[in-house]
C-alpha cells in the first residue's frame, strides 16, 4: 500500500516536472528572483527604520545617523527599486517566454521579443508618448504569465504549421529568424489587441485589471491562514515522500507569493500600509525553520541528547548545513523520507509555526515580509532582513524554542528505537 501511494505521488510530480508549461512557469518566475532580492535590499535604504523623535540611547543615535545618510540617496535608489521590483511583471513575461521557447526548441529571442511586445501592448499602451507602469509591477504579474505562455504557444503553432516568411537556404539563420518571426508577431499583436479592446468595451477596464478581478478570490485564499497551511503542508508531505516539495509547490504558488512581496514593497515605498501577510519568503522564515519539516530543532536536540550511532553521526554532519536551511543530509541521511516515526512532527510542527507566525503578523505584533532575503541566511538573520523588524527575530527564537519542545519526545523515541536495533546487532 505504501509503495503504491509513493508511486502515485511520484507519477504526479514527474508529470508536472515534464510539463513544458509548468517548467517554463516555474523557471520563468524563478528568473525574477534576483530582481526581487535586489529590489528588496534597496528597501533597506528607502525604508530604513528611524527611531521616533526624542528617542535616546546609543542604538537610536546610530540608527538615526544611518537613516539620515540613507535619506540623501533615497531618490536615486528609488529609481533602481522601480526598475527591479517595480516592473517585475516585465521580467516575468520575458523569463516565461524564454523557457517555454527553449522547451519547444524555438529561437528564444523570437519568443521573448514577441511576448514582451504583446505584454506591453496590453499592459502599458502608450498614451501621448508615455507608457504607464501601473501593470508592469505586481498587479500585472498574472497577465504576464498568461501572455508569456500563450504568445509563445501561438508562435509555436504557427511555426509548426510552417506559417512564416521563408528565406532561401543560403541565408544565414541570424538573418532568417527575424523574418520568420514577422507573421507570428503580427498575429500575436492583433489577437491580444482585439482581446484587450473587447474586454475594455465589455467591462470598462483593460485585460490586466480583468485578470486581477477574476483571480481576486484566489489571491484572498493564498493570503489566508488556511492557504498558507495548505502550502506548507503540501511542501512537507512531498518532501516526506522524497520529492522536492519546494520545487513543485513553489512552481505553482510562487507567482502569488512574489506578487505579494512586490505589493508590500510598493506599498511601503508609497507610504501606505502593507496588506499581505504571506509574501515570499514568509513560510521559509517562520514555518520550515531550518528546512523542510522544521528539522533544525531535531538536529540540535540530537547533537546534545542522541545515543544511537546513526543519529549521532548524521547530526554532526547535518548541524552546519541545517543552520543555513539546507536539510538534505537529514532528509536522505537520517532519513526523514518515508519515516513513520517522524511523520507527525515533520508535518505538524511547521503547521504550528506558520499558524502562530500568521496570527502574530495579523495582530501587528511583528512586521510584514517585504524583502526577498536569501533563504540560506541563518534563521534570525533571515527573519530580520525579510521584515527589518527586530520583533521578527524574537518571534523566530520563540518558535524555535517551541520546536525544541515539540520535537524532543519524537527524537528520543526514534533514538531509543535505533539504539535498541544497534544493540541487537552487536
Amino acid at each position: 500500500m505504501k509503495e503504491k501511494l509513493l508511486q502515485g505521488v511520484q507519477r504526479i510530480a514527474m508529470a508536472l516536472d515534464r510539463s513544458v508549461h509548468f517548467t517554463a512557469l516555474k523557471n520563468g518566475i524563478q528568473a525574477t528572483i534576483p530582481a526581487t532580492i535586489i529590489g528588496g535590499l534597496l528597501c533597506i535604504i528607502t525604508s530604513f527604520p528611524v527611531p521616533a523623535e526624542g528617542t535616546t540611547g546609543t542604538a537610536a543615535r546610530i540608527m538615526g545617523a544611518i537613516g539620515r545618510a540613507f535619506a540623501g540617496i533615497t531618490p536615486y535608489v528609488s529609481v533602481l527599486q522601480t526598475m527591479t521590483l517595480g516592473i517585475i511583471a516585465l521580467w516575468a513575461v520575458a523569463g516565461i517566454a524564454f523557457y517555454l521557447s527553449r522547451n519547444y526548441r524555438m529561437n528564444e529571442l523570437t519568443g521573448v521579443t514577441i511576448a514582451i511586445m504583446t505584454f506591453l501592448l496590453v499592459a502599458a499602451p502608450a498614451q501621448d508618448g508615455v507608457i504607464s507602469t501601473d501593470y508592469l509591477g505586481s498587479k500585472g504579474l498574472f497577465s504576464a504569465i498568461i501572455i508569456g505562455l500563450l504568445s509563445v504557444e501561438i508562435t509555436h503553432i504557427l511555426l509548426e504549421k510552417d506559417i512564416k516568411i521563408k528565406m532561401p537556404d543560403s541565408v544565414p539563420p541570424a538573418v532568417t529568424a527575424p523574418f520568420e518571426a514577422l507573421i507570428p508577431m503580427a498575429v500575436n499583436l492583433i489577437v491580444f489587441y482585439v482581446i484587450n479592446e473587447i474586454v475594455i468595451a465589455l467591462s470598462g477596464e483593460a485585460f490586466p485589471a480583468m485578470v486581477i478581478h477574476i483571480l481576486s478570490p484566489l489571491f484572498t485564499a493564498m493570503d489566508s491562514l488556511p492557504g498558507v497551511i495548505l502550502l506548507i503542508t503540501g511542501v512537507n508531505v512531498l518532501w516526506w515522500f522524497g520529492i522536492n516539495g519546494a520545487s513543485i509547490v513553489n512552481g505553482a504558488t510562487q507567482a502569488f507569493t512574489l506578487a505579494f512581496l512586490a505589493e508590500n514593497a510598493q506599498a511601503l515605498a508609497n507610504g501606505e500600509p502593507m496588506s499581505r501577510i504571506t509574501a515570499y519568503p514568509f513560510y521559509c522564515v517562520f514555518g520550515n525553520i531550518g528546512g523542510a519539516g522544521a528539522t533544525l530543532a531535531f538536529i540540535v536536540i540530537a547533537v546534545i541528547f542522541a545515543k544511537s550511532a546513526q543519529i549521532k553521526a548524521i547530526s554532526k554532519v547535518a548541524i552546519v548545513p541545517q543552520i543555513f536551511n539546507i536539510n538534505e543530509p537529514v532528509t536522505y541521511g537520517l532519513p526523514t523520507v518515508m519515516n513513520p516515526f517522524l511523520l507527525l512532527p515533520y508535518i505538524a510542527v511547521p503547521i504550528i509555526n506558520i499558524t502562530l507566525a500568521y496570527l502574530a503578523t495579523w495582530a501587528g505584533l511583528v512586521g510584514k515580509v517585504y524583502i526577498n532575503a536569501p533563504w540560506s541566511m541563518p534563521g534570525p538573520l533571515l527573519a530580520f532582513f525579510a521584515t527589518l523588524d527586530w520583533r521578527s527575530v524574537v518571534l523566530w527564537i520563540a518558535l524555535f524554542a517551541l520546536d525544541l519542545v515539540l520535537w524532543f519526545p519524537f527524537m528520543k523515541a526514534y533514538d531509543k528505537y535505533l539504539l535498541e536495533k544497534e544493540n541487537a546487532h552487536e
